[in-house]
């Protein structure tokens, strides 16, 4: 049975799709904001959040095909098989630039705060480097597997067979090995070891912050003064 009925299928579409429009037109007006602005595009942390919106702006251009998937061509996909393989692919490595977006702006925290001075010296040219790295790895290593493995094909639910609950635009059976092997290391690769990360970096920010905030408080008390001046009275 397809998971949604008709009410559920409205419901869904009424939800989704002035969300998607939201997250179109939301997406492009901030990416069109940072790089008409001369000030906006030379700023690094600006340029991870262009190339974020560019992720986001996919991820909203795809959701009617997720909705479709679940619904109208739950049993056959009668839109190209392309857009089944587009879909999956740009899903997935959606995904994964954005864990990585994510870990980055994580890592630029936590090295801003730490080194301050030395952060001055990453540069705009660096930071597209990073961007082209992350867009690299999306691409190769989350959209062209799943671009290659799934296929759409018109569901029989009156045989039971492997695939029988399975949606219409799903995993080609011949790849389901590999797929299987992804989900287990690129997933543990791309996602798990990157929301760990974050949260090492998360709690080694807030720990640096604490720590720079108590040292202020002990300098401007009055006995911390008069350490300080009896010190420069000593020199």
């Amino acid at each position: 049975m397809p998971p949604f009925d008709e009410v559920a299928v409205v419901v869904s579409a009424t939800l989704l799709l002035p969300m998607m429009l939201f997250g179109i037109f939301a997406n492009i007006l901030t990416i069109c904001v940072i790089t008409k602005s001369k000030n906006l595009r030379t700023s690094t942390f600006n340029l991870f959040i262009a190339s974020l919106c560019v992720s986001d702006f996919i991820s909203a251009l795809i959701s009617p095909l997720f909705l479709y998937r679940r619904t109208w061509g739950f049993d056959d996909w009668k839109i190209s098989n392309f857009l089944c393989k587009f879909f999956w692919g740009a899903d997935n490595g959606t995904s994964l630039s954005t864990s990585l977006h994510i870990l980055i702006f994580a890592f630029l925290r936590f090295y801003s705060s730490t080194w301050p001075f030395r952060y001055k010296e990453f540069k705009v040219k660096h930071a597209q480097i990073c961007i082209g790295c992350i867009w690299l790895v999306a691409i190769t290593c989350g959209f062209i597997p799943f671009f290659v493995w799934m296929n759409a094909r018109k569901m029989n639910r009156n045989v039971l067979s492997q695939e029988t609950g399975w949606p219409s635009c799903t995993i080609d059976l011949h790849w389901f090995e590999n797929f299987k092997t992804y989900a287990v290391a690129g997933y543990a690769v791309f996602f798990y070891t990157p929301m760990v990360l974050i949260l090492l970096l998360s709690i080694g920010v807030t720990v640096i912050m604490y720590y720079r905030r108590f040292k202020r408080k002990a300098q401007s008390h009055p006995e911390g003064k008069n350490v300080s001046s009896n010190a420069e009275v000593r020199r």
